[in-house]
């Protein structure tokens, strides 16, 4: 399948101002996903002249994400990099078949398994940082509204 490029990302200018001579601040409302298009490597990609400016993007800020997911701006490669919640989840366990320890990492209750029983004990659980989409997703259609900030 083929992943989501700069030209399947509709931006759409809902407001603007001018800071100064040389600065702007535009609202906008980035449309991509679909489904059937699989996220890139390293994130959704943007254009400086999509996003409404002409020489430089200094900032994106995200301020409404419709559904649950985590999305960050990439400032190096000037994309919209989408995070989820997630595990590492190994080999079955040796008492159950739905018993799947959970590898440890900064932050992550090494003394836990994933169940598909829910029985991996009462408490909170630190499955650890979030992940990055895989490559193959395919993300639905998302709507974000940010504010992106350059000139």
């Amino acid at each position: 399948m083929a992943d989501i490029a700069v030209t399947d990302v509709t931006a759409t200018k809902v407001g603007k101002t001018e800071i100064g001579k040389v600065s702007k601040e535009h609202v906008m409302d980035l449309a991509f996903g679909n489904g059937t298009l699989t996220y890139p490597v390293g994130g959704v990609p943007l254009s400086v002249s999509k996003l409404g400016l002409a020489r430089e993007v200094q900032s994106v800020q995200i301020v409404g994400a419709p559904d649950g997911f985590v999305y960050k701006w990439d400032h190096v490669n000037n994309k919209i990099q989408i995070y989820v919640q997630g595990v590492l989840v190994g080999a079955a366990g040796a008492v159950t078949m739905d018993d799947f320890p959970v590898t440890a990492a900064v932050g992550t209750d090494a003394e836990i398994s994933v169940s598909l029983t829910n029985s991996a004990g009462a408490g909170t659980h630190r499955f650890g940082a979030l992940k990055e989409l895989a490559a193959a997703d395919t993300p639905a259609a998302t709507a974000l509204r940010v504010i992106v900030r350059g000139w």
